[in-house]
């Protein structure tokens, strides 16, 4: 009997068949617990709000890109330039007038206001400063921009008026806004024979006015839109604003230092300032 007791002990009897456990059983799974998605960023706006970026969304107009627009079209800017120089070496009002309509024409489907709304983000066109720094193209890139504002200011006046002012006068219209005093000015020109001198004061007298009386029925714009406005002119030619950083390696420690400083303060002023304006462009919210 004890040995028996002793047997057991030692060697306890097997298990039922129904009872074992089966390598065909599952095994429990423990699902580790997932930790709550982070919240989405704002979508980016884009680097630039434009008045086009703004009349596609107000509107709902779908603009088709100009050619060369979007990207560099190189066939383009040198078809351009050939004739450009072609042009250029003979002084006078009608080389300028030529070289304007050349530009209008083959880059901004011969549209003033597109030359006007989109000519600082036309890449094929800010290319055109790019040849000129480079030496390929004879004439600078203001000296194109002026061209094409006097040709379209050009076909404003009347014929009479226009064929007897001198491309100096012509000018020195430029700044006058007011398309009905601009006309008004320039036959008082052609008229009186005005010197450049004349022409230049009577000018300064009209955009005083209209500079005041502006004053008058508008609040002065704010200080971040005038910073914005002088920020977009140095991105004209991003090349010359930007040029030179495979330079960077020249600069001394503290020069480095001093420079990333100032970028990332200017970057986090943007940063706010962008999300400041955030709630002024329409359709914005509902796309986040």
């Amino acid at each position: 009997m004890r040995l028996i007791l002793t047997s057991l002990l030692v060697y306890p009897p097997p298990l039922p068949r129904d009872s074992m456990p089966s390598s065909d059983t599952p095994k429990p799974t423990t699902t580790a617990p997932t930790s709550p998605k982070p919240p989405a960023e704002p979508r980016p706006l884009p680097a630039r709000v434009t008045r086009r970026d703004k009349a596609e969304i107000v509107k709902g107009e779908v603009v088709a890109p100009l050619p060369g627009e979007k990207a560099v079209d190189k066939a383009l800017v040198d078809q351009v330039v050939a004739h450009v120089n072609r042009v250029a070496s003979v002084k006078g009002m009608e080389t300028v007038l030529e070289i304007g309509a050349v530009v209008l024409d083959k880059m901004f489907d011969g549209d003033p206001a597109n030359f006007r709304r989109r000519g600082e983000e036309h890449l094929s066109f800010r290319e055109l400063a790019s040849r000129n720094e480079a030496g390929e193209l004879h004439v600078s890139h203001s000296f194109i921009w002026r061209a094409v504002s006097v040709l379209e200011q050009y076909r404003l006046l009347p014929e009479t008026v226009r064929a007897a002012l001198p491309y100096t006068h012509h000018t020195l219209l430029l700044p006058v806004k007011d398309e009905a005093a601009k006309v008004q000015l320039a036959q008082r020109a052609a008229e009186a024979g005005w010197s450049k001198r004349k022409l230049e004061e009577e000018v300064q007298k009209v955009r005083a006015k209209a500079k005041g009386d502006s004053k008058a029925g508008r609040p002065p714009l704010p200080r971040f839109v005038k910073a914005i406005h002088r920020f977009q002119k140095l991105l004209v030619t991003p090349d010359e604003t930007f040029g030179d950083l495979d330079r960077v390696d020249q600069l001394t420690e503290d020069e480095a230092a001093a420079l990333y400083q100032a970028v990332t303060g200017m970057k986090l002023r943007c940063e706010k300032l962008q999300q400041a304006l955030q709630v002024k462009v329409p359709g914005f919210a509902a796309r986040q």
